[in-house]
């Protein structure tokens, strides 16, 4: 129990009385203080009176507002009022304040808006309530625990509605130049449609042109490496570059369900984090975005080679792989690329290179602008280096984002029947 500043006045005016006109008119105060003091303290709720739980939506994504519901029961026989607050993970800003008012042996129930900004297991603080008593002398503050922990998932689908125009087309997918696939259907030549997919006997029966319609082959393995370590830490005049690698390998792995593959996954720094056999539907969308929001970032030196041995221990028949990760020129020469070219030599290998740090900044001064002029002319000898070694570098351009190059790349790779 806390006394209220309603209480330290009469209790400063009982005093003052007592010293001017005397005990026979201060004492009298102050024993009707003490007894008001005393009722207050009877009636005020007890922690047992109160029950108090928190609810929280079953999926949480960063930077998305959700609603945080806190509701309460009283057991009590006369209504109360109480001012209740909550706290929330240090990632997102405490939220004011709240009254509520309970009937007698009634419920209540308060929410409010809250962004968490950390992708990850994020955890809930104590709630706490405050309530008066009727001659507001005294207040109860107390505190409840409620110990639980949401996981934020990553913002990995805001390129989604995006999807929807080249999904609604799969079905009629035409064959390109060199393409294999499966015989669907025919139809109709279109302005643009390759010669090679006109079938001359079904224009010569049906008197117009008709071209071959391809579906291309699905069940085909596509193992996702993602960096977590040093090089993937912190943020560049872009954002986060780890969440940039984890939006670009996700549409990557809803590009390949759409196309019925089977997606695997492995997360990494200096160690192995998150491992994910291949498997295909809905289900690996589900299993990939959880593996994401556990991901963080680690200033840790990346043990790549563990990372590519893993690729190889997963599958024995021609997989896609793609790397995301941003290698440094040296560790290409010296330790990775005898080992990336033996691996493109079984399987076809995709290296997603993030845009360098210097890109989207603005040189401050004639040193910046020449070590940008540096950083980029040894970006493109590591992707000659690599490129000479069998992989397939894809970058993002300024004209589309890393998501968007990435699905395009995947898609060639597809219509072209590269696997």
């Amino acid at each position: 129990m806390r006394p209220t500043v309603f209480l330290g006045l009469l209790g400063m005016l009982a005093g003052l009385l007592a010293a001017t006109a005397g005990p026979l008119w201060g004492a009298p105060i102050a024993v009707m203080v003490l007894l008001g003091a005393a009722l207050d303290a009877l009636l005020l709720p007890r922690a047992r009176d109160i029950s108090l739980r928190r609810e929280l939506p079953a999926r949480v994504r960063q930077d998305r507002e959700i609603t945080v519901r806190l509701s309460l029961q009283s057991r009590l026989r006369r209504p109360l009022k109480l001012l209740l607050r909550d706290e929330p993970p240090a990632c997102s800003a405490a939220p004011a304040p709240m009254e509520i008012g309970l009937p007698p042996h009634g419920e209540g129930a308060v929410q409010y808006p809250l962004r968490l900004g950390e992708r990850g297991p994020q955890s809930f603080g104590r709630a706490f309530w405050l309530a008066a008593g009727p001659l507001h002398l005294l207040t109860r503050h107390v505190a409840v625990r409620l110990p639980e922990t949401v996981l934020v998932y990553p913002d990995l689908l805001g390129s989604r509605p995006r999807l929807a125009a080249e999904r609604a087309r799969q079905g009629e997918r035409v064959s390109l130049p060199g393409q294999r696939g499966q015989f669907d259907a025919l139809r109709e030549y279109a302005p643009g449609d390759p010669y090679r997919s006109v079938n001359w006997l079904a224009s010569a029966r049906r008197g117009k042109v008709m071209v071959n319609v391809y579906r291309a082959e699905g069940d085909q393995p596509v193992l996702l490496l993602v960096d977590s370590g040093r090089t993937m830490f912190g943020e560049d005049a872009r954002g986060d570059r780890l969440a940039m690698a984890l939006r670009a390998a996700f549409a990557l792995a809803d590009e390949a369900v759409a196309y019925g593959d089977r997606v695997g996954l492995l997360v990494y720094d200096s160690a192995r984090r998150e491992e994910i056999a291949p498997v295909s539907g809905v289900d690996a969308l589900h299993r990939i975005a959880r593996a994401f929001a556990l991901t963080q970032a680690r200033a840790a030196e990346s043990d790549h080679l563990s990372a590519l041995s893993w690729a190889l221990e997963t599958r024995a028949r021609r997989s896609l792989i793609v790397w995301f990760t941003d290698l440094g020129e040296a560790a290409i020469q010296e330790e990775l690329l005898p080992f990336v070219a033996g691996l493109a030599r079984r399987h076809l290998v995709v290296q997603v290179a993030l845009p360098g740090r210097e890109e989207g900044a603005v040189p401050k001064d004639a040193y910046a602008e020449a070590a940008t002029v540096i950083v980029r002319r040894e970006q493109r000898r590591r992707a000659a280096a690599l490129a000479a070694a069998g992989v397939t570098v894809v970058r993002g351009t300024a004209f589309g984002t890393l998501e968007e190059a990435v699905r395009r790349t995947y898609r060639q790779i597809k219509e072209r029947g590269r696997l």
